[in-house]
């Protein structure tokens, strides 16, 4: 035997330790699954209701998105993605700029929270509430009652 056979041994024995170890994986997609070998005690038939200040079992709140919507040419802009969503031959379209003959009519915006990254799925719910020429109209009104309050 060589000087160097101790190490040898002690690095068989490594090695064979080591393979021990994996024994428990398979390799799944490319990654590695590895089966617990303990039993987990089952959950308990009943649980108590989350207290009022925590969200229920199982659910996440919903994330909310910030938008503005332009009443006067129906477009949505995205202020975190920085993305706009605008009609155009019936169809949704979104993107980063706009088209031309929409770019200087932005004027007269409503801030939006919304739970969807698809703002224009409320769209007849946000026409509704905020028709072409809603801010004009609400000028009127302002400039009406300052007149009724005056006298």
């Amino acid at each position: 035997m060589s000087r160097h056979s101790p190490v040898r041994i002690g690095l068989l024995a490594a090695l064979l330790a080591a393979l021990a170890s994996l024994s428990a994986c398979h390799v799944v997609g490319g990654g590695v699954r590895v089966e617990a070998e303990a039993a987990y005690p089952p959950p308990p038939a009943h649980r108590p209701p989350p207290p009022p200040h925590a969200p229920a079992y199982g659910r996440r709140r919903a994330e909310v998105y910030h938008y503005y919507y332009y009443p006067e040419v129906s477009i949505y802009f995205d202020t975190r993605r920085g993305m706009y969503f605008y009609l155009s031959g019936g169809r949704w379209i979104s993107s980063v700029t706009l088209p031309r003959h929409l770019r200087g009519r932005l004027s007269g915006r409503v801030e939006l929270e919304l739970e969807t990254p698809e703002p224009w799925r409320e769209y007849h719910r946000h026409r509704k509430a905020y028709p072409p020429g809603y801010f004009k109209k609400r000028k009127k009104r302002k400039k009406h009652h300052r007149r009724e309050h005056e006298d």
